[in-house]
Formats: structure tokens, sequence, C-alpha cells
């Protein structure tokens, strides 16, 4: 059994870089049969006094759509939506256009395609800063797909699993048209408000694979961070790990057959014109021997140019309620994302007035 010096001395900027390129990742140290984890995996202990959950009865909500098209339910789905948006800004949504075993054998897929074999390379990219103490126990795919995107886009993503997760993205885009009319309908505009804002054609994929942890108290899956987009749909397995902050607790987001979680990006407050809050979650080390699979699909505008701009809504900007947030270009955003691609509220914080 292979032991890891977590004492060793190394640099932290470094380290990491070499795990990427590895092609293992940290599927490759579990394997290896270390019981004790590598010293940039170690949050610093101030950093871990927050891991507290609020209580089992907590629970984030949960909005059933399979009367969505009925006109006497639709206003009270919108009315959920616009609720959970402005004072969760997370919800899970269930009895969706997404068939639960699309959704199932794809991470399936997944999964099978990170034991298998290692022809396609693992990121991890949080390098110890003074955002992200440590680097997150998992490893990652991605794919950015963009309006003049090829399939060649899709690069990135383990061959074994490609087509799958390309058909998955092409229904979660329709299933966040919906969602996005019932947001826009929140807010009192017209249904298809966002979607003229182009929020539907940029988008990024995530795939997460969290493998277990020998010492989960020490380390973290995903620091705390508010996400950069419009939304983001998350869709997870029956491993848990994924909390929100609410109310200053961490509030356990437990798993649902079929559901899909929902949330508000830094872009969508702003556009709201604070009406919809973005918020802080996490994902915590896996305990479990079972790994955690997860796939976030982010949403954002389509338009990249130096002279397309963005920022609230003018319907909801008001001599009682002003614009808080600046215009800004989506080349902004991402020379920030380019920086840092965790934080909270980031955006938020940068183009407020």
């Amino acid at each position: 059994m292979v032991e890891v010096d977590t004492g060793m001395e190394c640099d932290r900027m470094e380290e990491p870089k070499v795990l990427d390129y590895s092609k293992n990742g940290v599927k490759g140290l579990v394997d290896s049969g270390i019981t004790s984890i590598p010293k940039i995996f170690i949050y610093p202990s101030e950093n871990l006094y927050d891991l507290k959950v609020a209580a089992s009865c907590v629970e984030i909500p949960t909005i059933d759509l399979s009367n969505l098209y009925l006109e006497s339910q639709r206003p009270k789905i919108v009315n959920q939506v616009k609720d959970a948006s402005e004072k969760w800004g997370f919800f899970q949504i269930i009895n969706h256009i997404l068939p639960k075993q699309v959704m199932n054998g794809t991470m399936a897929a997944f999964k099978s395609c990170r034991e298998q074999n290692n022809t396609v390379t693992y990121y991890n990219n949080q390098i110890p800063s003074n955002v992200a103490k440590a680097v997150n126990w998992k490893d990652s795919v991605r794919a950015f797909v963009e309006p003049w995107s090829g399939p060649e886009c899709y690069d990135g993503i383990p061959s074994g699993c490609r087509k799958e997760l390309m058909e998955l993205v092409d229904s979660a885009t329709r299933l966040a048209d919906i969602v996005m009319e019932l947001m826009s309908e929140g807010l009192g505009v017209e249904p298809g408000r966002l979607k003229e804002l182009t929020c539907l054609e940029s988008k990024k994929i995530r795939c997460h694979y969290y493998p277990y942890c020998p010492q989960p108290d020490l380390a973290m899956g995903l620091n705390p961070h508010t996400d950069k987009s419009v939304i983001t749909f998350l869709m997870q397995n029956h491993v848990t790990g994924l909390q929100a902050k609410h109310d200053q607790e961490w509030v356990e987001v437990k798993p649902k057959d079929g559901g899909i979680i929902v949330n508000v990006g830094d872009l969508l407050q702003i556009i709201s014109n604070d009406r919809y809050k973005s918020v802080q979650h996490r994902v915590v080390a896996n305990s479990s021997r079972d790994p955690r699979i997860s796939f976030g699909f982010f949403f954002n505008p389509g338009k990249n140019g130096e002279e397309d701009y963005y920022g609230p809504l003018p319907e909801l900007v008001t001599p009682t309620k002003p614009a808080l947030y600046r215009n800004y270009s989506m080349a902004e955003v991402r020379k920030v994302e380019s920086i840092s691609d965790s934080g909270i509220k980031e955006l938020v914080n940068l183009f407020k007035l």
C-alpha cells in the first residue's frame, strides 16, 4: 500500500498541474491505496470550522413541473419559482421533460469511462490561492459550447460518453428555456425575455467525479462559491455532498431520482437587479466508497463582442428602484473567469454601482 507523506515540502502552485497532466487524477491517488491525503488537499483549520450543516428537516424547495401546461396551475408554479429564486437562489425541479433513464444512463456512462480508461486528461485546476486554500478532491472534464461551436468542442469529454452527453445537453437546453420562461414571468416581464438576451446560447458543461476520500474531514470536494452564470443546472447521482448556504447555515441538497437542481448565478442576480439572488454552495469531500457523480450545465449570454452590453433589465429599473449594477460585456466576464474560476459573488461585486 502506498502512503503519501502529507508533511512533504511541495510547490503548491506546481503540484496541481502535475496532477492534471498525469491523467490519473485524484482517483489515481485513491487507487494507489493512500490512507492519508497529500498536503495540497488539506484545508487550513480555520477554513474547516464552517462544516456544520443545518438540521436535516431543512430542505431546498422542490418544484413539480408535471402540471406546468395546465392553465390553472402555471401561475402557481411561476410563483414557486419566483419565491425560490428570491429567497433561496437554489431549488430542485421534478417531473420535467428529461427522462430519468437518459440522465442516469449518461452519468453511468461517464462513471464507466472514468473507471476504465485514462485516455482523457481529467483536470483539477483549483490552484491554492487566497480564494481556494487547497485543491479540491475531485476529477473533472469539461466542454464549452458556443453558438458557432462544432462537435470538436466536446473533445475533452471521454469518447465513451460523448454522444450521450451531447444529447443530454440538447435536452437540458430545452428545459432551460422552460425554466427561464418561468423565471422571466416571476420578474413580471415577457416569458421570452431571458432568451431574447441570448442567455441560452453559451454553455459550459462540467462533469465531476468525486472519489472516496480517506480523510474527508480535512478536505473539500468543491470550495464554497457562487456561479458566474445566468442559471446553472446540476444533475447528481445518489451520493450526497452538495450543500447550499441559506440563513447562514449549510443545507444538504438531497438527491432525488430524476431531480435537477437549478441555481441562480451572479449574472441573473445582476440582470434581475437583485430580485433573484445567487447563493453560495459547495461539495464536501466524499466519505462514501461509491463515487459521487455530477454534471453542471452553465448557461450564459451568447454575444461576446466588446460592444454587446448586458445589465439590469430596463423593465425592472424605476425611480424608486434604480439600477444597482452597471452594464457589462461578456468579454469582461471572460476576463474574470480567466483569473478565477471560483470565488463568491465576484461579478456581483465587480459590477455593483
